[in-house]
């Protein structure tokens, strides 16, 4: 019955002299589908065992897949959120029950409150120490889209943008000295997963600016579009991830993982590889349909009415979150040089232990990683704060430059080199005190009040 419908509609309708240029057509849409989609990761590891901590996965589609895809690999997962009530609660009920994994849990953590991440880490730390392990942090909650194409300088928006980015200082920052005192032969990854506007704001010097936070005459004269400062909030995240990560390879107590007699494990010792246990990386999942896109149009009904009707465009263009999410699970899966292995004839010949040669892929330290592989991104220096200390002029002067702590880190010249990382870091320090001295005598209500009343003026 069915095949004989389809006989007569084939017969009576289809424009057989037109079947090439369908089937041309038909392909090229399917090309440029699978094309937007991006790759897929070829890696894969079992995560029992492990203990990932995950920020706001339940407001974006992003979280929710990445939340599951954790959950199926037998991770112990803490899922930061701003608010845990029924519905947070039913997901990780229904996590647990589909995946058999009882160890996933909602913490109350608002990503865009001091005093909410200072008492999350107060009580995360006080746990016994098989419950306080953290073997990787994944900051999702700074991926999705800020603001519609139509509110460019809106100031309740810019500082959303600028709590979520202090938001992942401040739990970095609260967090690493018990990520330090870890054992070495422990793989620590922290990962920042950044929205896809970087490219917008590569040439501009607002990257130490936090407008809500830190007020300054330079960053009030002109309201810049959406999308660059979209941008400065992902580069920044780029350049404070590399950053970190140049502080942790510079650390006097950074260890190479000894190889227990008898085992095939071999730490690799060249420094230009990795110097710590803890890797810091910056993850950019591409255009997500729901996360990206969808924030870009207003809430309202010329915006709702409007996405419906390039909803055909935007989803052969855009990527659904199964495939968005392919980046950050590849950063999570890729070998660590301390995670390279000889084969058994060489880690027990006669000659002892060698070096081994890299399989494949490795992870690279203070990468920016998007489509699964590794992003050279060339980023102007800033302007320097106003410290006469820090500024040489936009130049680094030697190879290697000490902080105020008598560290000295190598000026490796990417993503803007040290120079631009002390600078951004520089303005991160300084934001954050802003920040919490702002809640200490306001509260966040009255911080976005002021900014609501200043954009009306």
């Amino acid at each position: 019955m069915v095949l004989g419908v389809l006989e007569h509609v084939y017969q009576n309708y289809f424009p057989s002299a037109y079947t090439t240029q369908i089937i041309g057509c038909v392909s090229l849409l399917y090309v440029v589908r699978a094309f937007s989609r991006g790759r897929r990761t070829s890696r894969d590891r079992t995560l029992h065992a492990r203990t990932v901590l995950l920020t706001s996965p339940f407001t974006s589609s992003l979280g929710i897949t990445l939340l599951r895809e954790l959950a199926s690999r037998g991770a112990t997962i803490i899922c930061l959120s701003d608010r845990v009530g029924e519905a947070e609660d039913l997901i990780v009920t229904a996590l647990r029950e589909e995946f058999n994994n009882e160890s996933i849990f909602v913490e109350s953590c608002d990503m865009a409150n001091p005093p909410s991440i200072q008492n999350f880490v107060a009580n995360f730390l006080k746990k016994e120490n098989t419950h306080n392990r953290i073997d990787a942090i994944i900051f999702t909650h700074e991926y999705p889209h800020v603001g519609s194409w139509l509110s460019s300088g809106s100031l309740v928006e810019q500082y959303e943008r600028d709590a979520r980015s202090l938001g992942t200082f401040l739990l970095v920052t609260l967090l690493l000295p018990n990520l330090l005192v870890a054992p070495a032969e422990r793989d620590i990854r922290i990962i920042n997963v950044v929205n896809p506007w970087y490219a917008a704001a590569a040439r501009a010097k607002s990257l130490t600016e936090f407008p809500t936070i830190v007020p300054s005459p330079e960053a009030s004269k002109h309201a810049r579009r959406v999308l660059i400062q979209e941008g400065s909030r992902s580069l920044r995240g780029i350049v404070l991830s590399r950053h970190l990560q140049r502080i942790l390879d510079a650390l006097p107590a950074a260890q190479v993982p000894k190889t227990a007699e008898g085992s095939s494990a071999v730490p690799v010792v060249s420094e230009k590889s990795q110097r710590s246990n803890i890797v810091s990386v910056s993850v950019c999942p591409g255009y997500s349909r729901h996360d990206t896109i969808a924030h870009f149009f207003p809430s309202s009904i010329f915006g709702n009415i409007l996405y419906f009707l390039l909803f055909p465009l935007i989803w052969l263009i855009t990527k659904p979150a199964s495939f968005a999410v392919q980046t950050v699970l590849h950063a999570l899966f890729l070998p660590t040089p301390f995670k390279e292995r000889l084969a058994d004839d060489q880690a027990h010949s006669d000659a002892g232990p060698k070096l081994a040669v890299a399989p494949g892929e490795i992870l690279k330290a203070g990468a920016l990683y998007r489509e699964c592989g590794v992003v050279n991104l060339p980023i102007e220096r800033p302007l320097p704060l106003s410290n006469p200390s820090t500024d040489t002029g936009g130049k680094s002067k030697s190879t290697t430059t000490k902080d105020e702590e008598g560290l000295e880190l190598p000026d490796d010249d990417e993503y803007g080199g040290e120079f631009t990382g002390r600078v951004v870091w520089e303005s991160f320090e300084a934001g954050l005190k802003r920040w919490e001295e702002g809640f200490k005598n306001t509260g966040e209500e009255e911080i976005k009040t002021d900014a609501t009343q200043s954009e009306k003026k």
